[in-house]
This record gives C-alpha cells, sequence and structure tokens, in this order.
C-alpha cells in the first residue's frame, strides 16, 4: 500500500465476455497490448502488468505528480487499444480537481464524500483513507436464518475477508462447520442444541464488524525515508486450529510504526494430529504467508524478514537438522527451509503471540478494539532492534524426540559415548595399543576423582582388564540398548531380538554374557559365559585380528574356537573366515598343490568284454550236447553256477549236485 492509491473500471470490448475462456483471453489481450510499449514506458508497463485484476486496476504513488502522470500514461496506452478507462478515483482531492481539467471520466466529488466504493471484493473509503468489510450481503441473509447445515454453508460463501482482518472472529464459524461435518448432520436436519447456541451467539455479533475500519496506508514509507522495513510473521496451533498473521514495522529515524498486513487461519484436520505437528503446520503458513507478502512490497522497498512461534519444539526442529526427523515432519521441515531462513526464527512467549487469537477466536466487539491484533505485540514497538530469545528449553523432550526416525532414536542416548569410542578405536588398527590408551584415559578420570590416591608409572593389569570391560559394555551399550533395558527391567529380551537364541543375561558388572547350560560345569566363567559381542563392529574386528596373529595366523574354525573362549561375536563363523581370507600373510603363506594329470587307462579297462569266461561257456555247451535226457536236470545246475558266476564275478563254474539249498551255499563258498 502506498500513499496515494488509484483505481478505475475498464470499458473493455463486449465480445471478450459470454465464454468460460473470457478472463483468459482478456488477460492475454491486455499483456499482449501493454508489451508494445515496454521501450517508451517502461514503468507504466510494469505497474499494468502487475495490477490488474480482470478488468480492475489497483495502484498508487507516493505523491500527486507521480499518480497524474501514471494514470495519464496508463490511459494512453489502453485507449489506442479502443479500451477507455473510466471511473478514476484517488484519496487525493486534488488529484481529482487535476483529472476534471483533463477531462479524465472519474466519479464526482459528492460520490467521493459520501459513498464507499468497491475495491476487490473490500470497501474503500477514500475521503478518510480506510478500508471495511463487505457484510450488507451477509448480515441481510442472516435475517432469514435456519439452523441447519445448509444455511451455515450458504452463510459461508457470503464472507470474503481475503485478507485476513477479521479472521479471529470468522475462525469460530469455520470451527463451527467442521464441527457439524464431524456430527454426520444432515443437510436439511436441525441442529443440535449445543451448536445452535453457538450459531445464533456468532450471528448476533456479525453486524459489529461494520464498524471496522482498516487504515489502508500500511507503508508510511519509500526507500529514502525508511531505511529499515520488517515483515513479522507470527504462528501459532491449538487442537481445534491453526494460523499466521503478518505485520510491517517501519523504523525510521524518529519514531517505530507498526501494522497489520494479512494472516491466514486453517481448521485442524479431521485426521488427529499432535499438537506439535499442528505448530509445525502453522509455521509452514507462516512462511507461506510471508514470502506472498515480500514478493509485493520488494517491487516497492526493501524488506527483511523475522518468524516468531511460541512453540519451542517446532523452533528446534527448524533450528536443527532436518534429515533425522519422519516423513511428515521432514517434508514440511524442507519446505520451511527453502522459503525462510532458520536463523531467522525467534521464540515469543504465549502471551505476546497476536496468531493465539487466530486459533482460539474472539467476538467481533472484542476484535474491533484488540491493540494486540491491529498493532502486534508490545515489544515490536519498543525497541528500535529485534528482540532475541532463542535460548529457551523444551517444554517437551518427549514429543521432540516422538518424531525421531527409529535409527535416529536408537542412538540419541549414547551419541557423545559414540564419539568417543570412535576416536579410540579409530587411533590404530592394534586392539592391545588401543586399549591401554583407553586405560590411561580411565586412570586420568580416575586420578581427577580421586587427587589423594593418584595412581602413576607403567598400566597394571588390573587397570587393563577394567578399562577391557569399560570398552566391551559401552559398546554393548550403544548395539544392544533395548536388550539391556528389557533384562533389567522385565529380565528377559524381546522376542524380536537378534540375540535371543543365546539366552542372554547380564553379570554382576552389567556387561551382556551368553547363557547356556554350562553354569555348573568345572570351566572359568569367561568359558561358561561368554561376552557377546556386536556383528561388523570395530571393535570386533580388531579382537578377531589380534586373536588370529597372536596364534600364529590360523584358520576360520580355530579362530574362531580360540575367540569363542572368551568372547561370543554374532555372527563369527563369516566374520573369521572373512579375516583369513583378507589376511596379506596367509594369502602369502598358502601353498598352491599341484594337481597331476592322469595317465592312459589300459586296454582291458576301455574295450568292450563278456561278462563270463569262455570256457564255462563251452562247459555248458559240451553238457547240453552230451546229455539231451538231462538237458531240463543239467539246465538249471548251469543256471545256478551262472548266477554263482554274476554274484562271485568268478572265472570258472562250480557243478551242484542238487537244487538244494545247502548245495547251493556250499557251491558259492
Amino acid at each position: 500500500m502506498t500513499a496515494k492509491m488509484v483505481y478505475r473500471c475498464t470499458d473493455l470490448i463486449e465480445f471478450f465476455f459470454g465464454v468460460n475462456a473470457s478472463p483468459f483471453l482478456l488477460a492475454a489481450t491486455i499483456k499482449t497490448h501493454i508489451g508494445k510499449y515496454m521501450e517508451k514506458y517502461p514503468d507504466t508497463v510494469r505497474t499494468l502488468d502487475h495490477c490488474f485484476y480482470v478488468d480492475d486496476l489497483v495502484t498508487g504513488e507516493d505523491d500527486a505528480k507521480s499518480a497524474f502522470d501514471l494514470s495519464s500514461k496508463a490511459a494512453k496506452i489502453m485507449s489506442e487499444a479502443g479500451m477507455n478507462l473510466r471511473k478514476w478515483i484517488s484519496n487525493d482531492c486534488e488529484l481529482m480537481k487535476q483529472w476534471q481539467l483533463e477531462h479524465f471520466d472519474h466519479l464526482n466529488m459528492n460520490d467521493f464524500v459520501n459513498h464507499p466504493h468497491r475495491v476487490l471484493g473490500l470497501l474503500c473509503h477514500p475521503q478518510k483513507d480506510y478500508l471495511s468489510l463487505r457484510l450488507t450481503s451477509l448480515l441481510d441473509f442472516l435475517q432469514k436464518r435456519k439452523n441447519t447445515k445448509r444455511f451455515l454453508l450458504m452463510a459461508a460463501g457470503r464472507i470474503f475477508d481475503p485478507l485476513g482482518f477479521a479472521s479471529p472472529f470468522t475462525i469460530r464459524f469455520k470451527i463451527l462447520f467442521q464441527e457439524i461435518w464431524q456430527r454426520k448432520t444432515d443437510w436439511g436436519e436441525e441442529l443440535l442444541p449445543g451448536i445452535r447456541e453457538k450459531f445464533e451467539q456468532w450471528c448476533s455479533e456479525a453486524s459489529f464488524l461494520c464498524e471496522l475500519q482498516i487504515p489502508r496506508y500500511a507503508l508510511q514509507c519509500d526507500s529514502v525515508n525508511c531505511p529499515e522495513c520488517e515483515i513479522h510473521t507470527f504462528s501459532d496451533a491449538s487442537i481445534k486450529a491453526y494460523g499466521a498473521v503478518s505485520y510491517v514495522r517501519l523504523r525510521t529515524f524518529d519514531k517505530i510504526s507498526v501494522h497489520l498486513l494479512a494472516s491466514k487461519s486453517r481448521v485442524a484436520p479431521l485426521k488427529v494430529l499432535t499438537l506439535p505437528r499442528l505448530e509445525l503446520m502453522g509455521a509452514l503458513l507462516a512462511a507461506r504467508l510471508a514470502k506472498e507478502i515480500s514478493r509485493v512490497l520488494n517491487e516497492k522497498i526493501s524488506t527483511t524478514n523475522y518468524f516468531w512461534t511460541d512453540s519451542t519444539i517446532t523452533l528446534s526442529w527448524i533450528q536443527g537438522p532436518s534429515n533425522r526427523w519422519k516423513v511428515f515432519v521432514a517434508n514440511r521441515l524442507k519446505e520451511i527451509r527453502s522459503l525462510t531462513d532458520k536463523d531467522s526464527w525467534r521464540h515469543c512467549p504465549g502471551k505476546d503471540n497476536p496468531s493465539d487469537l487466530l486459533t482460539r477466536g474472539i467476538s467481533a466487539d472484542s476484535l474491533i478494539n484488540c491493540e494486540k491484533w491491529w498493532k502486534g505485540p508490545s515489544f515490536l514497538q519498543e525497541g528500535n532492534t529485534v528482540p532475541v530469545s532463542n535460548n529457551v528449553l523444551l517444554s517437551d523432550e518427549s514429543a521432540y524426540l516422538e518424531e525421531l526416525k527409529p535409527t535416529e532414536r536408537k542412538t540419541l542416548t549414547v551419541i557423545l559415548d559414540n564419539n568417543l569410542l570412535n576416536h579410540i578405536l579409530s587411533v590404530s588398527n592394534n586392539f592391545q595399543k588401543n586399549l591401554c590408551i583407553f586405560s590411561y584415559i580411565y586412570r586420568f578420570i580416575t586420578n581427577c576423582k580421586r587427587p589423594s590416591n593418584k595412581q602413576i608409572g607403567p598400566l597394571r593389569m588390573c587397570e587393563i582388564q577394567r578399562a577391557e570391560i569399560t570398552l566391551v559394555k559401552l559398546v554393548q551399550q550403544m548395539e544392544f540398548n533395548s536388550e539391556i533395558k528389557d533384562l533389567s527391567c522385565k529380565g528377559m529380551v524381546n522376542p524380536q531380538s537378534k540375540i535371543r537364541n543365546l539366552s542372554p543375561f547380564l553379570d554382576s558388572e552389567n556387561v551382556l554374557r551368553v547363557g547356556g547350560r554350562l553354569a555348573h560345569s568345572k570351566l572359568c566363567f569367561d568359558k561358561k559365559h561368554q561376552i557377546i559381542l556386536p556383528n561388523n563392529h570395530r571393535l570386533t574386528n580388531l579382537i578377531l585380528e589380534m586373536t588370529h596373529k597372536r596364534h600364529l595366523h590360523v584358520g576360520p574354525q580355530t579362530l574362531l574356537s580360540i575367540v569363542r573362549q572368551r568372547f561370543w561375536p554374532l555372527n563369527g563363523r563369516n566374520m573369521c573366515r572373512k579375516l583369513v581370507n583378507n589376511c596379506i600373510i596367509c594369502f602369502k603363506a598358502k601353498p598352491v598343490t599341484c594337481s597331476q594329470i592322469m595317465g592312459q587307462l589300459p586296454a582291458k579297462r576301455i574295450s568292450q568284454s563278456f561278462p563270463f569266461n569262455k570256457v564255462g561257456i563251452d562247459f555248458c555247451r559240451h553238457f547240453w550236447i552230451k546229455y539231451p535226457n538231462q538237458r531240463k536236470g543239467v539246465l538249471n545246475k548251469v543256471y545256478v553256477c551262472i548266477f554263482v558266476c554274476m554274484v562271485t564275478k568268478a572265472c570258472h563254474l562250480e557243478i551242484v549236485t542238487d537244487l538244494s539249498s545247502e548245495a547251493f551255499i556250499a557251491a558259492l563258498k
């Protein structure tokens, strides 16, 4: 908004209207026509291009002379297309008189003084230079009041407040309509008593909005007279609604002025969301609203954006990393980051947050006199600099952590130990060296706690053993955090745990060990109940590598057997096999076996031959010819002999005296 406002209605050719594509054809025709004058009247063409809405032009200048030049050039450009610009009007009387002298088609002075004029759905009072809402249609319709769902929807269509000046009052109507929808009330059904009372109360207060007078002149300076122009956008949410409101803060050399620019409000979705998520949606609405306001104002003056929220959780989400959160939060944080600078977000106490009025609603008479709504919180008008109050504690840490991804939530509580272990275990590939380093660190911590009993000199065995147990415990707390919690609270792990089959338990030092059935054996405690190590962890690999070298590069099976005398690495067989295969020394020392090529096979092995000896066949033929009367008995005997030859692979025939079992067994032997 600028000091001198000029608006008009165009008398365009009638053939543009009457079909669905009329608005598009009109806009395309105007853009094509004014584009011809870009070189001759660049400023005027840019104004016409940005400020035309269908057949209305709303714009302004900082003084009467600039406004008259703009109107003259605009009328000339449009007249050459046969479009007569008429009904010129301004809030400046001198400009109106100058139009009269130049024979502009403008409104007469009586209409200028006594009647408001419509500007894009709002009423403009040029003499007093303020805006108001058009409520005649709404108030007349409410006189025919019917307590039905259909009547409420028809009444909602008569509320036109594009900039959201009355949002704290109209949000009550939106919440009421959503409540009716949730109750699945039929269109013509009578409203329930509780809803009917709320609707009647709202209707009785609607007439107070006629007294609403909104100053049109919000941007009271230009880039020369106003060194700083700030846009402050506040967001808030409740269980029923969320919204955002923007203010312009002008700081000149002698004063500070704050004016309401626009607001947006939304009812909460029917799907129930947590309050932190609704607060985040309010912040996203604030980012979108500020982007549109900056786009319009940056054509006149450069602005700086600031964003305020009373939700410490939302503020922490915005100013922290965005890839740690669930999809709902991550997607909205991504858009907020693309529209705003994360350092421009501030914390605002709930009592000073004007957007709180958008979420709970107020009456119409209270809205008219609400200084916090029209001028913003008091701290914007007091100091010359914007207050910074971002060092606030989280109001609900559990709600903040609830939106973490499952993988992120797992290591959040041990992130400091994780960094320490990564540094220690990455110092060297020698586990013994890393263990000594951690032993010295542990000694330093102990000496700081008990300075009267300091330990000096070389490391002792008890210190190394204590450091080793502590190192293993820290690794287990990172990798088996949920299992350790279950064992501490319930005495058993979750059935879905990957170590459930090992029957794990916690010893006296809270070290996670294998259960098993060797508790009554005479073995030492470490061999009966091995320490559980995670799969593919740096510590597990170092222990396996140390054992492999200490036992002179043994094979995978032997290595696993030696390690399991004290530790139980998960997936240990594959880890040992991988370690031995990747060992350079084992690769070089592994002998290459020679494979001898076989010689030629003998002729008898590869030549075809009969399965029986030729002598046996001749013997059978002899008996067949010599004893024709005894062929049947002899033939049976020969068959038995042939069978014996097939079974024993013999080279001779054995004569069987009779066909009894005893004779057959004797011949077989």
